[in-house]
């Protein structure tokens, strides 16, 4: 996700969170920074400590907190306009990760990219 440092505030408020937010365990802090952490976890799938900079923690448990707290109402509003064709998926996915791997992917088993990077062999 790449837009101006202005963009996640109006996008917090397009996706209709609060202007806070609070999880169960008291953990707090303004909507447009939780949306930043949601989508730094989704262009990179790398481990909480990698996105500890992002915010100002040692506490990696905080960080999943913050992002399931965030994502989940996001999900419940938005679900119906997700589509994922499962039966394409399920007979092209062995073909993607194969093609993945063979062109020089460094995972095992994955058949694309969040990003959209493509690998060229």
């Amino acid at each position: 996700f790449r837009f101006p440092i202005s963009q996640p505030r109006i996008l917090a408020a397009l996706l209709q969170l609060p202007t806070r937010v609070i999880t169960s365990e008291r953990d707090n802090g303004p909507a447009f920074e939780a949306l930043a952490i949601v989508c730094r976890r989704l262009t990179e799938p790398s481990r909480w400590s990698a996105c500890q900079r992002q915010k100002e923690t040692s506490a990696g448990a905080t960080l999943s907190r913050i992002f399931n707290h965030t994502i989940s109402p996001i999900y419940a509003t938005f679900a119906a306009k997700i589509n994922l064709d499962r039966s394409l998926i399920n007979t092209r996915a062995g073909m993607y990760s194969t093609t993945t791997e063979e062109i020089g992917g460094p995972l095992i088993g994955c058949m694309g990219y969040i990003d959209g990077v493509h690998i060229w062999g």
